[in-house]
This record gives C-alpha cells, structure tokens and sequence, in this order.
C-alpha cells in the first residue's frame, strides 16, 4: 500500500484545530497515513497576550461559530475557567514545549496529547496555558501511556529547559518557513506531501470526518501534477 504523507500545521490553541480532532484521530487509524504535526507558533512569543474581557468575548464569539459548524463542544467551563479567568493568559508555549517532550519519548503520543490537551482545555476548563497545569495534564497522560513521570520535574522543565525551549523553536521555525514559502496565514493547514511537492487538503473536509479528508486525498492523487 502507497504510503500518503500529511503535514498538520496547527496551534494547540487554535479552536478550528480542536474542530478537526475527530478526523485526525481517525486519520491515525489508516496504516497508509504518515501523519507529522508541525506547530506554528501562532499563539507563542508575539502571538502571545494576555487575556482581558475583550479578547475574552471575541474568543468565545469565535467558539460558539465553531461549534455551530462543526458539534465540538465549547463549555461554559471553558468560557469561566480559562477565558474570564482572573490569571490567564493566552499563551500556547507550556503546551508546545509539552507536545515536544511527548514527542522526544515517542512522536506516536503527540497527537493523542494534543487532544487531551484540548479536551482539557475547552471541555474541563484547565488554564493550560501555565506551565504547572501542562505539566499536571501531561505526567497523568504519560503514566497513562506506561512512563514514569513527576509533574514537578515537567513544570520545572516546560518553564526552564532550554534544550526543550530550543528544540519547540526550531520546529516553530521550520514550520513558519513552510508558511512563508507556501504563502499561508494562520491555521489549520493540512497538506498531501507527495514526491518532495505539497498540495493544500480543503480544511473544510476535515470537520466533515476522516472518509471525507480520505476522499478528498484520492481525488488530489489523481490531478496532474
């Protein structure tokens, strides 16, 4: 079977990210599929903020959008816990520093971390954006997955390592390279890597499940190049 390659460019704050979860889940399923996350950056460095009610209420606008597109759900504990929350901010970097770390132990659990992550996030209402809290959620989600782990160590390293904050920089950067040289603003971006040439996958397929993402791939296989 001809493998197919799919780079997933996103941010773990990114809503339409969280939309499209169920699909990429499936996705990962097909033993044809190489599927490679590549994190943005979007909301990390000078795309970081802090939260304010203003931002608060343009975010759950965007949210409830989403959900009313796509069924995945926003939850007013999301909206009280985090958006109007009195020490947020809104900052990726713990979760990408986290997601790289997974990733550094096998690359097989960044993706299932990454939708822990969201689930967390927009269903259980966690601050995720403090590094204490990314790295309660991901000691629970490695001893899950049979490694022994310390989410004071975690906290420590997500807020201190610089080999690990290096290492999530140059995956940010390789990715905002692509970006550039693809012409492509924010997320989510999927793309068909096929014979060193990408082709953008509609991202609207990916809120519609895996056999339509699937579908969608078959057709571009078969344009001219």
């Amino acid at each position: 079977m001809l493998q197919k390659t799919l780079l997933y460019l996103f941010d773990p704050w990114c809503g339409l990210c969280y939309a499209a979860a169920p699909a990429l889940d499936a996705l990962t399923n097909d033993s044809s599929i190489e599927l490679m996350l590549l994190p943005s950056g979007l909301f990390t460095g000078r795309g970081a903020r802090p939260q304010n009610r203003e931002w608060a209420e343009y975010a759950w606008a965007n949210d409830q959008r989403i959900e009313a597109l796509t069924g995945q759900v926003f939850s007013e504990a999301y909206r009280q816990q985090v958006l109007l929350g009195p020490h947020g901010s809104f900052d990726s970097g713990p979760m990408t520093r986290a997601l790289t770390l997974a990733r550094g132990l096998d690359r097989r659990l960044e993706l299932p971390l990454l939708h822990h992550f969201q689930r967390q996030r927009y269903i259980d209402g966690r601050e995720t954006s403090s590094a204490r809290v990314a790295a309660a959620i991901t000691s629970g989600f490695l001893e899950r997955h049979g490694y022994a782990s310390d989410p004071v160590v975690f906290a420590e390293q997500l807020n201190a390592d610089d080999a690990l904050a290096l290492l999530a920089c140059e995956r940010i950067d390789e990715t905002q390279r692509m970006m550039e040289s693809e012409q492509v603003r924010g997320v989510l971006k999927l793309y068909l890597q096929t014979a060193g040439q990408l082709q953008p996958v509609s991202s609207e397929v990916l809120y519609q499940g895996a056999d339509a993402v699937l579908e969608a791939i078959a057709v571009m296989r078969q344009m001219p190049a």
